[in-house]
């Protein structure tokens, strides 16, 4: 199977990703999608879906996500690493109570408690730009 981290080097995946509510390296079909979209198509499909109710699969999507975001903050800022990661929570809408934090000691995982925040906030973001 393909490693997750290939997902993490292409926006345009990421988003394909987002979309699609799947990993999807290695997904033929989806792979010429992908080619044969354009960044702007791209971004209406992910448009279109936010502000729809977020699938369980989605969900658990966006928490992956989240944990990577929350290693990585860990590998390169350390002691600073829960501050800046709360600051990017609240950046996406999410307020600190939205979401659980777990660890193992070495690995974070990232839990969504409440989504209707980020769907209240990103509603507000549209309203305001129109």
């Amino acid at each position: 199977m393909p490693s997750a981290d290939r997902t993490h080097t292409s926006a345009r995946r990421n988003i394909q990703e987002l979309i699609n509510g799947s990993i999807t390296y290695g997904n033929t079909d989806i792979e010429k999608e992908l080619r044969a979209s354009t960044d702007q198509e791209l971004i209406n499909k992910l448009n279109s879906q936010i502000g729809k109710e977020i699938s369980p699969k989605n969900k658990h999507l966006l928490e992956e996500k989240l944990s990577h975001f929350r290693n990585l903050f860990e590998e390169n800022t350390g002691d600073n690493s829960q501050r800046l990661f709360e600051r990017f929570i609240f950046m996406l809408g999410f307020k600190k109570e939205d979401i659980t934090v777990k660890s193992n000691g070495k690995i974070f995982h990232v839990e969504i408690n409440n989504i209707k925040n980020v769907m209240a906030s990103i509603l507000s973001y549209r309203k305001r730009k129109n």
